[in-house]
C-alpha cells in the first residue's frame, strides 16, 4: 500500500528521529508542501484523513518504516529506516548523447 505522500512523510520524519511527530503536524506540514496558489481540490481534511489511515496502518506492519512514537497519535521512522530503498520497477532507458554543432553565423566572419 503506497500512499502519494510516503516521500514526503519520510522527508519530515526523518531529522525528527525517534520522537517523532503528531499526525495534526505532519498533515499541516505534508499539506503545505502540496497547497499553493494554483492548487485545485486539496483540502487539509483530505490530508488529513488520508495520511492518518495511513501511518496507523503501516505502523502495525514489521516492514514498513513508520512505527508509533512517544505518545497517542505520534508516528516516528524506525530506526533502519534509512537502510530501507524504495525500488523502481520502470524500464530504464538511456539518454541519447546529443552532439553539438557550432552554431554557423549569418554573416561573414574575419576569423
Amino acid at each position: 500500500m503506497k500512499n502519494e505522500y510516503h516521500r514526503d512523510l519520510v522527508e519530515i520524519l526523518l531529522p525528527e528521529g525517534r520522537k517523532g511527530l503528531p499526525v495534526r503536524i505532519l498533515t499541516r506540514l505534508v499539506y503545505n508542501r502540496h497547497a499553493g496558489l494554483f492548487a485545485d481540490g486539496l483540502r487539509f481534511e483530505d490530508v488529513y484523513s488520508a495520511l492518518r489511515f495511513y501511518l496507523w496502518a503501516q505502523s502495525r506492519r514489521p516492514s514498513s518504516p513508520f512505527t508509533t512514537g512517544q505518545g497517542r497519535g505520534f508516528y516516528a521512522l524506525k530506526a533502519d529506516a534509512a537502510l530501507q530503498l524504495d525500488l523502481c520497477f520502470a524500464p530504464f532507458s538511456e539518454p541519447e548523447e546529443k552532439t553539438v554543432h557550432p552554431p554557423e553565423p549569418d554573416y561573414p566572419s574575419l576569423f
